[in-house]
């Protein structure tokens, strides 16, 4: 479950996570997201399943995808994400 994090970390630390997604799941996982902007998980090895687009000025949408790849075992040497202050 990748909620509440994407609307709060840099543009590079959405591409790494994304990234790293096929890493930290097994063949057939569910990753549900949120996000103000759609996110690129099919370039991965991920199946769009849903995908809700709202119209709210504070989540744009909610996307479900699904690995169709076994896992990955590159996993970046930095954090994933560093959140922004508030």
């Amino acid at each position: 479950m990748l909620c509440g994090i994407f609307g709060n970390v840099s543009a590079a630390d959405i591409e790494r996570t994304v990234m790293a997604a096929p890493g930290l799941c097994s063949a057939g996982a569910t990753v549900i997201w949120t996000r103000p902007a759609g996110c690129r998980f099919t370039a991965v090895g991920f199946d769009e399943v849903a995908l809700d687009a709202l119209a709210t000025s504070t989540l744009i949408a909610v996307g479900v995808n699904r690995l169709r790849i076994g896992p990955s075992a590159r996993l970046p040497a930095q954090p994933l994400f560093t959140l922004r202050q508030a």
